[in-house]
Order: C-alpha cells, then sequence, then structure tokens
C-alpha cells in the first residue's frame, strides 16, 4: 500500500494498543474516525467507534460502494479509555481526587478490500534478448590439487530509473562493481559461479510497493543488459558451470501475472514446448544460449557445493550488522551463504556431538547494486550496504573442507591476490554494452 494507507495501518495500531487514560468528550470524539483509501484493485477501510459494528455498517460508515468493492479480511480489536467525572458532566468538581473514572469502550475495524471486477493492470511489454557469442572455445578450468574453486555474485539488482525530461536511463546496478567481478573471476578461472538471486530488481512488476512513473517501462532495458553482464562471465570463464538462483525480485514477474494475468502462466512457443515459459527469466535473458542453469522458483532455488556447502537467495533479514549470519547459524547443520540483505556478514557455530565436533559457517557477500544514497529505492536514503562478492575454496567429496573468502568492492576498486583491481569507466562499460545491443536497447 501506499504511504497513505501504512500511516493508517499504523495510526490503527496504536489506538488498539494505548493503555487506558483520562479523556474528555471532545478527545473521544477526536479518536472516532472513519476512512477509506484505495489504490488500484486493492482498498483499506479503518473505523474507531464507540459501538460495535457489523461489516456492512463499517463499509456504509466509510461510505465504500459495496457492488464495487469486496471484503478480504477483517480485523477488529477493542480496548478501553477512562473518562474522568467532571469530563462526563456528573460533577463539576475537579478537586475530588477520590472520583472513579467512567471506563469507555472503543471499537476498532480494519478492512481489507478488493474489486469485485479487478481492472486489467498494465505491465511492460517485454522481448527475449539474443546474443551473439564469437569468444574463445570452452576451456576446462586451470589445475588445481584437489581443491575446486566457485565464485558467488550476489544481488546485481540490474535495473533503471528515467528522468522524464531527457529520457536518460539511470542504473540502480553497480557497473563498476561488477567490471571488477568479472576481472577477477577471468584471472581465477573458477569450477562454479553461483548468482544468488535478485540479478533483476523488475520495480515495475511490483504489486506491493507504490512504483514511481520513472520506473515504469524499464523492463526491456534491464533485461538486456542483465543478460549482457551474464555473457560476461561466460565469455570471461568459458569452462565453468554457472548457475542463477531466483530471489524474491525475480519473482516479482511470475507473482504479477498469477495475480493479474494468469491466461499467460507457463505460454510455450509451439516450436519449443519443451523448453521455457515466454514469459520466465530464463527465456527472456536468454540463459540457455549461454550455458546458464536457473533455479527457482523463490525461495527453493538452492545450488550446493558438495553435500554440506548451500547457495541460496535466502529468507532470513535482520537489521544489524552481522546479526543475520548469526541467526541463520541457529538451525543450520550445513554451511549456507545467502544474498538479501545486501551486506558482507559471515558467523561460525561449533557444534558437539559424541563423535565429535562439526564446524558450520553462515555467510553473505554483499550486493552489486549501488550502495549510494537514493542510487536503489528503498525505505532508507542512507543503506548499510556494502560491495562484495565471495569466493570459496571446496572440496565437494570426503570430508566436504571449504574456505571462505568475501571480496570487498570500494567505488569500483578492491585488492585481490596481491594486486589492485580497478574497474573500466562506466563511459566504457556503457559503450560496449551499447555496441553489443546495437543501440536496440537504450541502457544509458
Amino acid at each position: 500500500m501506499d504511504k497513505q494507507n501504512d500511516d493508517l495501518a499504523k495510526s490503527f495500531e496504536e489506538f488498539a494498543s494505548r493503555e487506558a487514560d483520562q479523556a474528555s468528550e471532545e478527545d473521544l470524539k477526536k479518536r472516532e474516525k472513519a476512512e477509506f483509501s484505495s489504490r488500484g484493485n486493492r482498498a483499506e477501510a479503518v473505523v474507531v467507534s464507540r459501538t460495535p459494528k457489523t461489516s456492512e455498517e463499517v463499509l456504509a460508515q466509510c461510505g465504500v460502494d459495496v457492488s464495487e468493492w469486496r471484503i478480504e479480511y477483517m480485523k477488529v480489536k477493542t480496548w478501553e479509555v477512562g473518562m474522568s467525572p467532571r469530563a462526563t458532566g456528573q460533577t463539576g468538581d475537579w478537586s475530588r481526587l477520590s472520583a472513579d473514572p467512567i471506563v469507555v469502550q472503543l471499537f476498532g475495524y480494519h478492512l481489507t478490500l478488493a474489486k469485485l471486477k479487478p481492472e486489467p493492470v498494465l505491465y511492460p511489454e517485454v522481448q527475449p534478448i539474443e546474443l551473439v557469442f564469437s569468444g574463445p572455445p570452452p576451456r576446462q578450468p586451470a589445475k588445481r590439487s584437489g581443491a575446486k574453486l566457485a565464485v558467488i555474485i550476489p544481488d546485481i539488482q540490474t535495473g533503471f530509473s528515467r528522468d522524464f525530461r531527457t529520457g536518460a536511463m539511470t542504473s540502480f546496478h553497480d557497473r563498476r562493481a561488477l567490471d571488477v567481478a568479472v576481472q577477477i573471476a577471468a584471472s581465477l578461472q573458477p569450477d562454479v559461479i553461483v548468482f544468488n538471486g535478485d540479478d533483476l530488481d523488475l520495480p515495475d512488476w511490483s504489486d506491493k510497493y507504490v512504483r514511481s512513473p520513472e520506473m515504469y517501462f524499464t523492463s526491456q532495458a534491464a533485461i538486456a543488459e542483465c543478460a549482457w553482464w551474464k555473457a560476461q562471465f561466460r565469455k570471461a570463464c568459458p569452462g565453468a558451470d554457472i548457475h542463477w538462483i531466483e530471489g524474491n525480485h525475480e519473482a516479482r514477474m511470475m507473482r504479477a501475472i498469477l495475480v493479474h494475468n494468469v491466461s499467460s502462466y507457463d505460454l510455450r512457443a509451439y516450436d519449443d514446448l519443451d523448453g521455457h515459459a515466454q514469459m520466465s527469466i530464463p527465456k527472456l535473458c536468454a540463459l540457455d544460449s549461454m550455458g546458464i542453469t536457473y533455479h527457482g522458483p523463490y525461495p527453493h532455488g538452492e545450488v550446493w557445493l558438495g553435500d554440506k556447502f548451500r547457495i541460496v537467495h535466502g529468507e532470513t533479514v535482520r537489521s544489524q550488522s552481522g546479526k543475520t549470519a548469526a541467526k541463520m547459524t541457529e538451525d543450520l547443520r550445513h554451511s549456507e551463504v545467502q544474498g538479501h540483505i545486501h551486506r558482507v556478514e559471515l558467523a561460525c557455530k561449533t557444534y558437539w556431538k559424541r563423535s565429535g565436533s562439526r564446524t558450520y559457517m553462515a555467510a553473505s557477500f554483499g550486493t552489486m547494486a549501488k550502495i549510494q544514497p537514493n542510487a536503489v529505492p528503498g525505505f532508507k536514503s542512507r543503506q548499510n550496504w556494502q560491495n562484495g562478492f565471495g569466493v570459496v575454496e571446496f572440496e565437494d567429496d570426503g570430508e566436504c573442507l571449504y574456505n571462505v573468502r568475501p571480496v570487498l568492492i570500494f567505488d569500483g576498486a578492491t585488492v585481490y591476490g596481491g594486486d589492485r583491481w580497478e574497474a573500466r569507466s562506466e563511459a566504457e562499460i556503457v559503450a560496449d554494452i551499447r555496441e553489443t545491443l546495437q543501440d536496440s536497447v537504450r541502457v544509458a
């Protein structure tokens, strides 16, 4: 819901939880309310009254057209307010401290409504991306003495806002952070690359938050550039197994289809009935042509490095630094890396059994989205986020040994393996993207 509805719901909760106090008749009149607000196919009605009401009376008091709206959910709460005898007119003596207050019952009603005949929701038309690769033939990664190597790329949030006056596109994703990650991946030649979700932001597909007009019809550009970055990792590491785990932002597309246009669910082309659905991330981003495996739906997608190391997008969130990883260790019986929180965190826990001990690790490697103020839509101007990715050395058999290294990126630069790595300028990167896409999609 929009800010007005959020304030309305918050006000309702404050009414319901307030402790009994001394009130006047004027105070009680101020507490009574009947408010209705709507956005698209959703609405809310809130009534606070001194008398109990039926749902029909609540709708009538808020002026809701019952031929247009139906009730989805109704919450009812009651609480008591104490009125002084002087306020009720029973006595004019304000000094009577012994006078017992008059208890008044208040009733609160919070109704969530939906349209009986939902209006069609306009979502952007997007087309699949076709990319032609001319790099070297696939080759085997560099030999290692028993251990394998994985690179984990978190939360790219590929997306744009468009300036209405100039048409200029401003990216949510940090192109320079991505450029550094591609360079390091090319030097490491990992066995596995895992993108662990929210690689597409898709703000114009969300029905949970109010969508700014600057973000409408930006999905085609986001899909084109997201696929372009996947191609850069594939060309840099032709021998790697590459995986993309679905996050909650990619899931926005399927949720929008299920809620607003279920007829397009799982539609497939006649000449590719066993392939991906036409309106799906793997199809739109041409993942099959790059040999990239997609794992979904969120939150079930996962990739395992051996039997005791799992990579997911994740659902666990705590607001303070380090608390998410610490919470993850409480229930784990394997080591786990998640994305979702855009912070670099790592925590370990050792469990003891009769046969000995076992140490598990929980980690998050940050984000490839911009971390500058107001760069990415969110609830805060300045986020506690960090740019980075992860490198994992592991054995996928035997004892499943592993070691984890977060790689922090600072304004498009980092140090790794004894060397300094620095991104190209954003103008150079955009020029490469435009050359590949032949300006068929505007990305800047």
